[in-house]
């Protein structure tokens, strides 16, 4: 919750669209430039030709995978970001957990502990 008692926009969101909307906020996530930092990719460039695929080049520059409205869109979550986020946004920015519901992903943590 916010200082105000309000919750962050996007926060009703479905769960994987939620996180990618995470994942672009904190700059962390499965682009290619931390793929590459942590060891699990070839190479940090873009598919558009970018020598650093960031959340920063995603977000602002990136002719294939830019928000339609860019950092304001994720910031105001007009109709057109939220529908990127649920459809186009690319999987970079989610791991293949987070497409399952939560309760089930709970469920095999919770059977893997018994």
């Amino acid at each position: 919750m916010l200082d105000n008692g309000t919750h962050p926009p996007g926060m009703t969101l479905p769960r994987t669209a939620w996180v990618r909307l995470n994942f672009l906020r904190t700059g962390v996530g499965r682009f290619r430039s931390c793929l590459y930092k942590w060891g699990t990719a070839s190479s940090a460039a873009c598919e558009c030709g970018a020598e650093e695929q960031t959340v920063d080049h995603i977000v602002l520059q990136c002719p294939i995978h830019r928000p339609p409205y860019g950092l304001h869109g994720l910031t105001v979550l007009d109709d057109a970001t939220i529908e990127w986020l649920l459809n186009t946004c690319p999987e970079i920015q989610c791991d293949p957990w987070v497409a399952e519901p939560f309760s089930k992903w709970e469920a095999q943590v919770n059977v893997k502990n018994l």
